[in-house]
């Protein structure tokens, strides 16, 4: 090229490598997107990469004009049993197909259906830069033919203390009040703030304490988490 004279280096497309590219070029990281306008690509064989970032350089997603950060991976714990794959070899295939498309536009990946702190740690290692929280195992379907009585005696043992606040605090700041939805305003009655208190405590709390967890030990000064 214009007699000038390159090196050619050649090797495997294997983690350790992949790690040593991260190093040198920033782009091939994942990072946070809530700052951005992202849309996020489910691909459950992680061989899709390549043909979503071609479908969002022919398509104007963007309703502002602003580039659209692309969300790949999507892994979730559920896929384990059922596959080879794991968090690492993911972020590698997806860093591969950034590479090797030349894509310089930014990205996220994201860990899906976490449900422990072990669980987190381990793809937040892998490079993952968004986290869904999966609570829906903590929440208690039963709630919904409690009596009253059982509802009350119920809230007495939720996980107050990981809620940062008390039974007698709710109960002040939303029993009766009227909820402005906008299309529509909601009374909230006693029995059914209780109901609501039983149902969702436990899954509340338990996405408290892993998000607290995760904003602990990340290494991002703003990680991105949802619950799903």
């Amino acid at each position: 090229l214009s007699g000038r004279e390159h090196n050619l280096l050649l090797g495997q497309t294997d983690t350790g490598n992949a790690g040593r590219l991260r190093e040198i070029f920033p782009f091939l990281s994942p990072s946070p997107t809530c700052h951005s306008l992202s849309v996020g690509f489910h691909d459950s064989l992680d061989c899709g990469t390549r043909s979503y970032l071609d479908f969002i350089r022919k398509t104007d997603l963007s309703p502002t004009g602003h580039p659209i950060a692309p969300v790949f991976g999507r892994y979730s714990t559920a896929k384990n049993p059922f596959s080879n794959h794991n968090p690492q070899i993911t972020a590698d295939r997806v860093m591969w197909d950034i590479l090797q498309e030349g894509w310089h536009g930014g990205f996220g990946l994201e860990a899906n259906r976490l449900r422990t702190a072990e669980d987190i740690d381990r793809y937040r290692r892998c490079g993952y830069s968004r986290f869904s929280i999966d609570a829906n195992p903590f929440i208690d379907g039963r709630a919904d033919h409690m009596s009253h009585g059982e509802l009350r005696e119920r809230s007495e043992s939720l996980p107050w203390r990981e809620l940062d606040t008390c039974m007698e605090d709710v109960l002040i700041r939303l029993c009766d009040r009227i909820v402005d939805l906008g299309p529509c305003r909601v009374l909230l009655p006693r029995e059914e703030v209780f109901r609501a208190m039983v149902k969702y405590g436990t899954a509340i709390a338990h996405a408290a304490e892993l998000s607290g967890f995760l904003s602990r030990t990340g290494n991002r000064s703003e990680p991105t988490w949802e619950v799903a």
